[in-house]
């Protein structure tokens, strides 16, 4: 029976699922970083930053103190974006034993081209580690549309009683065993959703979208069997479900990057409310891993030098169109 945990991040996914986790009848400890938002949602129990419109539940705690959160409670939810889980975490010190974390991240940090759960077990060491990802935007979360997730891990008692215990007729929580290739698909759709708002931007219509997404979820299936994860997970929930939604909506961040750079707009000029793109800085990663590891991904490849060499988009379509043909 799991009766509270802590979610570490405010952010969009952080409030929306303490949202769901309430809904559960699982109390929540919060933790918040910035002192503005901390002071509005001990007040008024909402998110004006991240989340505008939605109040969350009396069950749902606010704290300040990452160690005094973590330390009372058992299950830790981890809703801070990939390239500042080691900054946060490094703060830690307290007993961690008996501990289960539960990365909600999508991405790879830049420097070390590690995932998630990877970063979390550089710094934590041998605790319990899993991963919640698939098709998921933060505001349906909150409001109880049906969602569906996968929760991997590589210890099997950490999915069962997590998944057992946060799935309800809001969400249903599927179980893995391939927390590489989640994460991995958590990580790249979100590269290929920035492609599909540049294709977006540039006025390109519905066979560019159907093109993009079933040539990015090949470039998603060749890395993560390069780096040893299923295909079965690619074709799945976190694949091939998280990419349709990410490469399709407007509501999606990634998207809405994409967009923005074919107006015109540059790393340093994106606007997006104080919200994370995680795509733009996996772009990087990925090439550093995609040349680490002698693996063709060209969408990925064009995305990052649009974004970070200046690249027009339109020359980046051509370049794709233009490539040698090949048997598919």
């Amino acid at each position: 029976m799991l009766d509270k945990v802590a979610v570490i991040g405010a952010g969009s996914w952080g409030t929306a699922f303490s949202c769901h986790l309430a809904r559960c009848g699982i109390a929540v400890d919060l933790w918040v970083r910035e002192k503005e938002l901390l002071k509005d949602l001990r007040n008024n129990r909402r998110n004006s930053l991240f989340l505008p419109g939605v109040i969350l539940s009396e069950s749902v705690k606010f704290f300040s103190n990452i160690n005094e959160i973590i330390s009372r409670n058992r299950v830790i939810f981890v809703a801070v974006p990939t390239q500042f889980i080691r900054s946060v975490f490094e703060a830690i010190s307290v007993d961690l034993s008996g501990k289960f974390f539960v990365s909600l991240a999508k991405g790879i940090e830049r420097e070390t081209l590690l995932l998630p759960t990877e970063i979390l077990g550089d710094i934590l060491g041998d605790v319990s580690l899993s991963a919640l990802s698939g098709p998921s935007f933060a505001r349906e979360v909150a409001l109880g549309k049906p969602t569906v997730l996968v929760l991997a891990s590589n210890r099997v008692d950490s999915i069962l009683f997590i998944r057992d215990a946060i799935s309800n007729e809001h969400l249903r929580v599927y179980a893995s065993r391939d927390i590489t290739g989640v994460e991995l698909c958590g990580a790249l759709k979100n590269v290929i959703a920035v492609a599909a708002g540049m294709c977006e931007g540039l006025g390109f219509g519905e066979n560019t979208r159907a093109a993009l997404i079933v040539r990015g979820l090949a470039e998603m299936a060749r890395l993560v069997e390069a780096k040893g994860g299923s295909l079965r997970t690619v074709y799945g929930i976190s694949g091939l479900g998280d990419l349709v939604l990410t490469a399709t909506s407007r509501t999606s961040r990634n998207f809405r990057a994409g967009l923005m750079f074919a107006e015109g707009r540059t790393v340093d000029t994106l606007s997006l409310g104080g919200q994370v793109a995680e795509g733009v800085e996996t772009a990087r990663a990925v090439v550093k891993l995609t040349s680490a590891l002698g693996v063709e991904m060209p969408i990925s490849s064009e995305v990052y030098k649009v974004i970070y060499e200046g690249k027009s988009p339109e020359k980046s379509v051509y370049d794709l169109m233009t490539r040698e043909l090949k048997f598919e």
